[in-house]
Protein backbone atom coordinates (compact mmCIF):
# COMPACT_ATOMS: atom_id res chain seq x y z
CA UNK A 1 0.00 0.00 0.00
CA UNK A 2 1.17 3.48 -0.60
CA UNK A 3 1.42 6.19 1.19
CA UNK A 4 -0.95 8.31 -1.08
CA UNK A 5 -3.35 5.80 -0.82
CA UNK A 6 -3.54 5.74 2.96
CA UNK A 7 -3.41 8.80 3.11
CA UNK A 8 -6.96 8.91 1.30
CA UNK A 9 -8.11 6.06 3.33
CA UNK A 10 -7.29 8.54 6.14
CA UNK A 11 -9.51 11.42 4.82
CA UNK A 12 -12.11 9.16 3.57
CA UNK A 13 -12.43 7.36 6.73
CA UNK A 14 -12.81 11.57 8.42
CA UNK A 15 -15.13 12.23 5.77
CA UNK A 16 -17.38 9.63 7.17
CA UNK A 17 -16.79 10.33 10.54
CA UNK A 18 -18.30 13.57 9.86
CA UNK A 19 -21.15 12.83 8.05
CA UNK A 20 -22.08 10.47 10.99
CA UNK A 21 -21.49 13.13 13.13
CA UNK A 22 -23.90 15.67 10.95
CA UNK A 23 -26.60 12.88 10.82
CA UNK A 24 -26.38 12.88 14.56
CA UNK A 25 -26.66 15.98 15.20
CA UNK A 26 -29.33 16.58 12.97
CA UNK A 27 -31.01 13.84 14.98
CA UNK A 28 -30.52 15.73 18.59
CA UNK A 29 -32.09 18.68 16.85
CA UNK A 30 -35.27 16.98 16.16
CA UNK A 31 -35.38 15.20 18.99
CA UNK A 32 -35.34 18.81 21.09
CA UNK A 33 -37.52 20.34 18.51
CA UNK A 34 -40.14 17.52 19.10
CA UNK A 35 -39.43 17.94 22.95
CA UNK A 36 -40.13 21.56 22.92
CA UNK A 37 -42.86 21.39 20.93
CA UNK A 38 -44.31 18.41 23.68
CA UNK A 39 -43.17 21.08 26.64
CA UNK A 40 -45.09 23.58 25.05
CA UNK A 41 -48.71 21.86 24.43
CA UNK A 42 -48.38 20.71 28.31
CA UNK A 43 -47.70 23.89 29.11
CA UNK A 44 -50.31 25.70 27.57
CA UNK A 45 -53.04 22.78 28.63
CA UNK A 46 -52.71 23.72 32.09
CA UNK A 47 -52.90 28.01 31.14
CA UNK A 48 -56.53 29.05 32.11
CA UNK A 49 -59.24 30.19 29.16
CA UNK A 50 -58.09 33.53 28.31
CA UNK A 51 -57.34 35.81 25.44
CA UNK A 52 -53.96 34.38 23.36
CA UNK A 53 -52.27 38.02 23.80
CA UNK A 54 -52.94 37.62 27.96
CA UNK A 55 -51.09 33.83 27.24
CA UNK A 56 -48.43 34.97 24.74
CA UNK A 57 -47.58 37.19 28.06
CA UNK A 58 -47.54 34.83 30.40
CA UNK A 59 -45.22 32.65 28.37
CA UNK A 60 -42.98 35.23 27.52
CA UNK A 61 -42.40 36.08 31.37
CA UNK A 62 -41.93 32.43 32.45
CA UNK A 63 -39.85 31.06 29.77
CA UNK A 64 -37.95 34.50 29.75
CA UNK A 65 -38.38 35.05 26.13
CA UNK A 66 -38.94 38.50 24.32
CA UNK A 67 -43.15 38.75 23.27
CA UNK A 68 -42.01 38.27 19.59
CA UNK A 69 -40.09 35.15 20.34
CA UNK A 70 -42.58 33.44 21.79
CA UNK A 71 -45.54 34.85 19.59
CA UNK A 72 -43.03 31.80 17.02
CA UNK A 73 -43.43 29.50 19.35
CA UNK A 74 -47.06 29.26 20.63
CA UNK A 75 -47.80 30.22 16.58
CA UNK A 76 -49.79 27.78 14.93
CA UNK A 77 -51.16 28.42 11.43
CA UNK A 78 -53.38 25.48 9.73
CA UNK A 79 -53.66 25.40 6.43
CA UNK A 80 -56.41 23.80 4.32
CA UNK A 81 -55.47 20.73 2.06
CA UNK A 82 -55.75 20.97 -1.71
CA UNK A 83 -54.92 18.81 -4.68
CA UNK A 84 -55.01 20.34 -7.85
CA UNK A 85 -57.38 23.13 -6.27
CA UNK A 86 -59.73 20.93 -4.64
CA UNK A 87 -60.17 19.97 -0.77
CA UNK A 88 -59.88 16.40 -0.02
CA UNK A 89 -64.07 16.05 0.43
CA UNK A 90 -64.19 17.13 -2.86
CA UNK A 91 -61.46 14.89 -4.44
CA UNK A 92 -62.20 12.15 -2.46
CA UNK A 93 -66.14 12.07 -3.72
CA UNK A 94 -64.84 12.37 -7.22
CA UNK A 95 -62.57 9.32 -7.17
CA UNK A 96 -65.98 7.39 -5.54
CA UNK A 97 -67.75 8.47 -8.96
CA UNK A 98 -64.75 7.42 -11.08
CA UNK A 99 -64.51 4.41 -9.09
CA UNK A 100 -67.89 3.32 -10.71
CA UNK A 101 -66.30 3.20 -14.12
CA UNK A 102 -63.44 0.85 -12.90
CA UNK A 103 -63.78 -3.57 -12.94
CA UNK A 104 -61.30 -5.79 -11.29
CA UNK A 105 -57.67 -4.70 -9.45
CA UNK A 106 -58.31 -1.51 -10.68
CA UNK A 107 -61.27 -0.95 -8.63
CA UNK A 108 -59.73 -2.60 -5.50
CA UNK A 109 -56.72 -0.35 -5.33
CA UNK A 110 -58.80 2.86 -6.21
CA UNK A 111 -60.51 1.67 -3.08
CA UNK A 112 -57.76 1.49 -0.84
CA UNK A 113 -55.84 4.57 -2.32
CA UNK A 114 -59.47 6.03 -1.64
CA UNK A 115 -59.67 4.83 2.33
CA UNK A 116 -55.84 5.90 2.66
CA UNK A 117 -56.49 9.79 1.74
CA UNK A 118 -59.72 9.43 4.08
CA UNK A 119 -57.91 7.86 6.67
CA UNK A 120 -55.01 11.03 6.05
CA UNK A 121 -57.46 13.44 6.39
CA UNK A 122 -59.16 12.26 9.71
CA UNK A 123 -55.94 12.31 11.16
CA UNK A 124 -55.01 15.86 9.81
CA UNK A 125 -58.17 16.93 11.21
CA UNK A 126 -57.55 15.49 14.34
CA UNK A 127 -54.36 16.43 14.85
CA UNK A 128 -55.26 20.21 13.91
CA UNK A 129 -57.91 20.16 16.61
CA UNK A 130 -54.78 18.71 18.71
CA UNK A 131 -53.07 21.98 17.84
CA UNK A 132 -55.29 24.56 18.50
CA UNK A 133 -54.41 24.45 22.69
CA UNK A 134 -57.64 26.01 23.97
CA UNK A 135 -60.22 23.34 22.41
CA UNK A 136 -58.34 20.12 22.07
CA UNK A 137 -59.53 19.33 26.00
CA UNK A 138 -63.33 18.96 24.19
CA UNK A 139 -62.02 17.23 20.85
CA UNK A 140 -64.61 14.30 20.99
CA UNK A 141 -67.92 16.38 21.05
CA UNK A 142 -66.15 18.75 18.17
CA UNK A 143 -65.74 15.91 16.31
CA UNK A 144 -69.63 14.20 17.01
CA UNK A 145 -70.71 17.47 16.13
CA UNK A 146 -68.98 17.36 12.53
CA UNK A 147 -66.90 19.93 12.10
CA UNK A 148 -65.03 20.11 8.93
CA UNK A 149 -61.35 21.51 8.03
CA UNK A 150 -63.18 24.99 7.38
CA UNK A 151 -64.74 24.93 10.59
CA UNK A 152 -61.91 24.16 12.35
CA UNK A 153 -59.70 26.88 10.96
CA UNK A 154 -61.82 29.70 11.64
CA UNK A 155 -61.36 27.94 15.66
CA UNK A 156 -57.74 28.55 15.07
CA UNK A 157 -58.21 32.16 14.30
CA UNK A 158 -60.31 32.94 17.86
CA UNK A 159 -58.39 34.42 20.04
CA UNK A 160 -60.42 36.68 22.67
CA UNK A 161 -61.47 35.18 25.62
CA UNK A 162 -65.25 35.38 25.63
CA UNK A 163 -65.66 33.93 22.59
CA UNK A 164 -63.64 31.35 23.56
CA UNK A 165 -65.71 30.45 26.62
CA UNK A 166 -68.82 30.67 24.41
CA UNK A 167 -67.25 28.03 21.75
CA UNK A 168 -66.49 25.95 25.05
CA UNK A 169 -69.75 26.56 27.19
CA UNK A 170 -71.83 24.95 24.16
CA UNK A 171 -69.55 22.40 23.48
CA UNK A 172 -70.19 21.23 27.25
CA UNK A 173 -73.67 21.55 26.67
CA UNK A 174 -73.53 19.32 23.17
CA UNK A 175 -71.74 16.94 25.61
CA UNK A 176 -74.34 17.00 28.49
CA UNK A 177 -77.15 16.26 26.25
CA UNK A 178 -75.44 13.27 24.58
CA UNK A 179 -75.33 11.82 27.45
CA UNK A 180 -79.18 12.47 28.65
CA UNK A 181 -79.77 11.03 24.74
CA UNK A 182 -78.36 7.94 25.11
CA UNK A 183 -81.03 6.94 27.66
CA UNK A 184 -83.95 8.18 26.03
CA UNK A 185 -85.59 6.24 23.06
CA UNK A 186 -86.37 7.77 19.75
CA UNK A 187 -89.08 10.02 20.90
CA UNK A 188 -90.33 13.84 21.63
CA UNK A 189 -87.28 14.05 24.31
CA UNK A 190 -84.79 12.57 21.92
CA UNK A 191 -85.58 15.01 19.30
CA UNK A 192 -85.30 18.00 21.27
CA UNK A 193 -82.39 17.43 22.75
CA UNK A 194 -80.77 16.05 18.92
CA UNK A 195 -82.39 19.52 17.33
CA UNK A 196 -80.98 21.77 19.87
CA UNK A 197 -77.48 21.66 18.56
CA UNK A 198 -78.00 21.54 14.91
Amino acid sequence: MSEKGDKFREQAELHNRRADLADEEDAIEQQQKRITSELTQKWLATQPISNHTDIEKRFAEEHRLTLSDARKHLGFEMKKYQIEGKDIPALVKELKVYRRSLKGEDKVSLTKSISNLIGSYSDHLSKSIDNIYWINKYKSPLLDMGFNEEKIIKLSLVTDESTRRDIIDTLCKYWEDRIERNGLGFNSDYARLTKRHE
